[in-house]
């Protein structure tokens, strides 16, 4: 799944008090006045895959040590129905993969509260993924297991005789009886002799195969005259012809003009007789399962049973293991309705087993305490980190088949970021981790209550005001200058006549007795 990038960025500016960013566990249906959002929880995601081999004998597999020597035969019977013989084998590949995705977490839901009235703005962006998930995006667990495809049985082009490049003559003694070098047997003569007959042109070569074999019980090889006959007859009809041509591009005697495209041709044909009639055939078909765990819990046991498998009727799903709605169903052929695995009869165990990695106690989340407080806003986590490892249990031995280290949202803590600051403005730029709710990138904005931008936006949002307050205050100043002036002239003359009044008073007296009144009125 890709990952995407989400950020979340809440602003609230206010005149006066605290700055406040409350988000609201939500416990029970709550009345939907804000915004939703839950922090993951983390689900492990298991891919692997399961082989099906169906065998195919061939018909002179008993005599593969002389025709395909080298080679290790499919099933010891024509028709595999020998002790060691299997037509259907399940098997689980190596290179298992463990990632890691998030689901919205039911305990873990909050509420965005559109609050406040008045003299607030208050602006909320949120963005989240379908799952409701506030996540940031390329944030994945890195696999640290690798698939590996595991391939059939690579048969070998070559005979694995001498046929094709010239070979000794030292396998049967010369002169007398036709016997092996290296301990003879009175039987190899009637082996040596078929096989003159039959293939004379390449008898040396398969001689030396048999006398290659080793004796065990008394003999190399059960001898059935029929048998050994249509054995040798095949070969000579249809692996002769190929050696041959391949001798001759080899030698640079072959008329093909392309030798370096016709090679590879004649090497795979020869493999496949060579199979057909004395190694053996397998097919594969493989199932890639994909599996989900969602129970990993500091609370819960740390293995979880996947697969169960029986390796030769089938296999079923586990206890602990879910196969998502996403995943693919089984190949045509891969299980059998009619015949459906028990879970309790199968003998290999494919389960999923973790652990913290490195211990909790030198974890971050370890030295993170309880968190108080009534007020809180966003919440984020601080997740644990642990190892986790798939093991295929059975017949006594186990096997690891893919390990990962990864990060779990539900073993660590929730954190609250503070939901109030004595400013006037709180801004919270925050980017999250899809698979875990960890914070990706965290930015805090809180601007105190008197700036120059404070200032500004008060001039702006109160400019009239202030403009008609002016303009008051210069028609009472021109009121009262012209109220002193008057008051000011009236002072003037009324001094004027009290001093004309007294001159005129003191001219009077003056004349009642004699005097003249040589003072001129001022």
């Amino acid at each position: 799944m890709m990952h995407r990038i989400t950020y979340l960025v809440v602003s609230a500016l206010m005149l006066s008090g605290c700055a406040t960013l409350v988000v609201d566990h939500v416990t029970s249906p709550a009345e939907p006045n804000g915004v939703f959002y839950a922090l993951p929880r983390t689900v492990l995601r298991v891919s692997l895959k399961v082989d099906r081999t169906a065998k195919e004998g061939a018909e002179f597999v008993q005599y593969a040590a002389i025709f395909a020597p080298g080679n290790k035969v499919v099933c010891e019977t024509p028709d595999c129905s020998g002790t060691k013989d299997k037509k259907v084998e399940y098997a689980v590949q190596d290179g298992v993969t463990i990632s890691s995705i998030g689901i919205p977490d039911p305990d873990q839901v909050y509420l965005v509260k559109f609050s406040g009235a008045g003299t607030i703005d208050q602006s909320i962006g949120m963005t989240w993924n379908e799952q409701g998930l506030l996540s940031a995006a390329n944030a994945s667990v890195t696999n640290r297991a690798t698939d590996i495809v595991m391939s059939g049985v690579k048969l070998a082009a070559t005979l694995g005789t001498k046929g094709a490049f010239g070979a000794s003559a030292t396998a049967v003694a010369a002169g007398g009886p036709e016997r092996c070098v290296k301990d003879p047997l009175s039987i190899d003569e009637s082996f040596v002799k078929m096989l003159k007959k039959h293939a004379p042109a390449v008898a040396n070569d398969l001689i030396e195969s048999y006398c290659a074999v080793e004796v065990k019980g008394g003999s190399r090889l059960p001898y059935d005259p029929d048998l050994l006959t249509r054995a040798t007859i095949a070969y000579q009809s249809k692996i002769v012809p190929l050696v041959n041509g391949r001798r001759k591009v080899l030698d640079g005697t072959s008329l093909v003009s392309d030798a370096a495209a016709v090679l590879p041709q004649i090497e795979a044909e020869l493999g496949k007789r060579l199979a057909i009639l004395y190694v053996g055939t397998k097919s594969i078909k493989t199932w890639e399962g994909t599996l989900e765990v969602a129970g990993v819990d500091a609370q819960q046991p740390k293995t979880f049973e996947l697969l169960k498998i029986d390796p030769y009727k089938g296999i079923c799903i586990g206890a602990g293991g879910v196969e998502p709605p996403d995943a693919r169903g089984f190949p045509d052929g891969f299980h059998d309705p009619k015949n459906p695995v028990v879970c309790g009869a199968a003998t290999v165990t494919i389960s999923l087993h973790w652990d913290y990695y490195p211990d909790l106690a030198k974890q971050l989340v370890a030295k993170v305490g309880a968190q108080g407080g009534t007020k809180l806003s966003f919440r984020y986590r601080i997740p644990a980190q642990a190892k986790v490892w798939i093991e295929a249990t059975g017949g006594g031995a186990t096997a690891k088949k893919g390990a990962a280290v990864l990060s779990i949202a539900q073993l660590g803590k929730v954190i609250a970021l503070p939901a109030e600051r004595h400013s006037k403005t709180l801004t919270y730029d925050l980017a999250f981790i899809e698979a875990t709710g960890a914070l990706k990138s965290f930015k805090l904005g809180a601007t105190g209550g008197v700036d120059a931008t404070t200032i500004d936006s008060l001039t702006e949002t109160s400019g009239m005001v202030l403009d008609a307050e002016a303009a008051r205050k210069k028609e009472r100043k021109a009121a009262l200058d012209a109220r002193k002036t008057a008051e000011d002239e009236l002072t003037v003359l009324t001094r004027e006549e009290a001093l004309l009044t007294l001159r005129d008073t003191i001219c009077t007296l003056k004349q009642k007795y004699g005097l003249t009144c040589d003072d001129p009125p001022k």
